[in-house]
């Protein structure tokens, strides 16, 4: 009998400890995510008493997740991946009747704050080198009524729900595209913008050559092509980086004598639309493997940003003669790549 005894105490106790790890296992997380599809913040938990047992490597990432998240709790412009983007946050009402009215209200409160904030960081998007977005809202009701239907139709990248019943909702809209900004812009700056003539070897000549004078030419267009004159150009790179350049819808591109070279009104207004006159990047190796760059890109350097604004980039005289050269196919399809810091 006391040997039995004995035994059942010995099995009582490591129940009761396995019932108190159990429960310690089962704590739920502070926060849960819906995320939409395409969607790119990454969805962090906030830090559980079982985060104790993880080794220190792995909890130090959990800090710096939550903080960049904090780092963008209101929004940004995101010129490489060609977005604008805002985060709206909505607590449960006191009076709410029940928990079902309290978690609408909560979400319908934070994608108000989150649109309110889009608008905001959509404003502040450059137009060109002399004026934003909120110049032409202001200016034009077409416009302003225009892009506040964009707003309310942008993408909702992810729900966040916490466990007090509060929410988090981040938006996003395209800069360029059909639903972008550009395509509200875009008629308006074709009417501020003088037609710019390209120059080319071909239109620099007085008259119209004939098939021996082509043929006589045709070793002067070895410039648009590389040093084993292998092959065209595919694309323009502009190297801005080191002279403080700012993106922007519709920069321009001009000589060191002022002499336009490329702007809004070069490219076709379609392509102008769905992939902007420009795109932007932080290097010249992510510039050449962009699709837009092709096979041969020609790459040049600007020597200064021009005195209307940041947006508008000079060239040397010689660079300037390359871009005489490529003609108009690269231009005409904005094949036009900006890198910046």
């Amino acid at each position: 009998m006391t040997v039995s005894l004995l035994s059942r105490f010995a099995i009582a106790v490591p129940a009761g400890l396995l019932f108190v790890c159990g429960a310690h296992a089962q704590a739920p997380s502070a926060v849960t995510s819906e995320i939409a599809p395409n969607a790119e913040m990454p969805a962090t938990d906030i830090p559980t008493a079982a985060a104790t047992d993880q080794p220190a490597a792995q909890q130090t990432q959990t800090v710096q997740q939550i903080s960049s998240l904090e780092d963008e709790m209101i929004g940004g412009i995101d010129w490489e991946a060609n977005v604008v983007y805002a985060i709206g946050d909505g607590v449960p009402p006191a009076n709410a009747i029940n928990a079902a009215q309290a978690r609408v209200r909560a979400k319908r409160a934070a994608m108000d704050e989150a649109m309110a904030r889009l608008l905001e960081m959509v404003q502040k998007v450059r137009v060109d080198a002399e004026s934003t977005t909120r110049d032409f809202v202001n200016e034009s009701r077409s416009v302003n009524t225009a892009v506040s239907g964009l707003i309310r139709n942008a993408e909702i990248e992810e729900v966040r729900q916490f466990d007090d019943g509060s929410y988090q909702i981040k938006m996003r809209m395209p800069i360029h595209g059909q639903k972008g900004i550009s395509s509200t812009l875009l008629p308006t700056m074709l009417n501020q913008v003088q037609k710019v003539n390209i120059v080319t070897r071909s239109t620099r000549s007085e008259s119209t050559p004939t098939n021996q004078e082509t043929a006589v030419a045709a070793p002067e267009t070895s410039k648009t092509q590389n040093a084993d004159d292998s092959q065209p150009h595919t694309a323009l790179i502009v190297d801005a980086t080191g002279v403080d350049a700012s993106p922007a819808m519709y920069p321009r591109i001009l000589s060191s004598s002022g002499e336009n070279l490329y702007n809004v009104s070069v490219p076709d207004p379609n392509v102008s639309v769905v992939e902007g006159v420009a795109a932007y990047r932080t290097s010249l190796e992510k510039a050449r493997q962009d699709q837009r760059a092709g096979a041969n890109p020609l790459v040049v350097k600007a020597a200064k940003t021009a005195e209307s604004g940041k947006a508008d980039l000079v060239l040397l005289d010689e660079d300037a003669e390359k871009i005489a050269d490529l003609g108009e196919g690269v231009l005409r399809n904005a094949k036009v790549i900006v890198v910046t810091n």
